[in-house]
Parts: structure tokens; sequence; C-alpha cells
């Protein structure tokens, strides 16, 4: 798997009852902002809208944000689309 993303993560006693292997494939599509305001998103500040937004604003000046959700909300794609904003990643 080098070079091609997959992450892998396993477990073993007392950590769990029986072993397990977790294998991690990178996701095929980055969504954009814009995604995430065309769809149902529970967002404290309500939804993603543009460059003025507060949630865009937290991250270009760099503050402490919590993203919390079960799994397979959306929390790695809301964040993945969020380094996408041009001076996050500068």
């Amino acid at each position: 798997m080098p070079g091609s993303g997959e992450r892998v993560a396993g477990s073993i006693a007392p950590i769990t009852e029986q072993p397990t292997l977790s294998i991690r494939k990178p996701p095929r599509t980055v969504f954009d902002l814009s995604a995430f305001s065309r769809g149902p998103c529970a967002l404290a500040d309500g939804p993603v809208i543009d460059g003025d937004d507060p949630l865009v604003r937290a991250v270009q000046e760099r503050r402490n944000i919590l993203i919390a959700g079960s799994t397979g909300s959306g929390k790695t794609s809301l964040l993945s689309s969020l380094l996408q904003i041009d001076s996050v990643v500068s």
C-alpha cells in the first residue's frame, strides 16, 4: 500500500477482546465548501456559504474549532474542504 494513501491501524488485547485491523482508503472526492450549504449540515454557526462565514473566518484566523459527529457524519469531509481554503495551506 505504500504510495496509494491507505492507512492501516490494528488493535490487540488489552485494547480489544479480539484482534482488529482497519484499512482506511483516501476519499475519491474532496468536496468544496459549497457542498455543505446544499445539504443537511448542522453547524453551530449555520451552513457554510462563502468567505464571510464565521467558520471560514475561524479557519483563516487559525482559531481552535471543535468538529464532532457520529461515524459517517462528514467530519473528515468538512475538514478536508476547509483545508482547501487558500490562506490555510499557504
